[in-house]
This record gives structure tokens, C-alpha cells and sequence, in this order.
């Protein structure tokens, strides 16, 4: 959790202010509906907590323009 806002919310103010900006949100909810929330948003991947050998391949798979999810296939 942030202060002041959600992961979700401060995405969309990323993805507003600095729309060339790939942003990959790390978080703790493995929920289909927060990762879809995220992705709406503007967030360019979702890595889950319990997933740090995938941190590595979501970081280069968004650098490289790609989209990642968590236990999917970068795209």
C-alpha cells in the first residue's frame, strides 16, 4: 500500500504524465481483476511478490516494449 494512494491510481498518473514511460508494477495481489486494473491503467507489466525470478524477465520484457504478466508469456 502507498500513502495517499493505490498502486492502480498512481499508474494512471504515470501513464498520464509521461505516457513513454514503461511502467511494470511489482505487488502482492495475485487477483485477475488487479492485474487487468493495472494493465487499464497503463502499467506495461505486472510482476507478483512471490515471483521474483520472473522481476528480471518482466524488467526487460517492458524495456523492450513488451507487455508481461506474471505466470504468462511476455508479449
Amino acid at each position: 500500500s502507498l500513502p495517499g494512494m493505490s498502486g492502480i491510481e498512481l499508474v494512471a498518473v504515470l501513464a498520464e504524465q509521461q505516457p513513454d514511460l514503461p511502467c511494470l508494477m511489482l505487488s502482492g495481489h495475485d487477483d485477475p481483476r488487479y492485474v487487468r486494473q493495472a494493465l487499464d491503467a497503463g502499467a506495461r507489466g505486472y510482476v507478483f511478490k512471490g515471483s521474483p525470478p520472473a522481476l528480471l524477465e518482466a524488467v526487460r520484457c517492458v524495456l523492450a516494449g513488451g507487455t508481461y504478466v506474471s505466470g504468462g508469456n511476455g508479449t
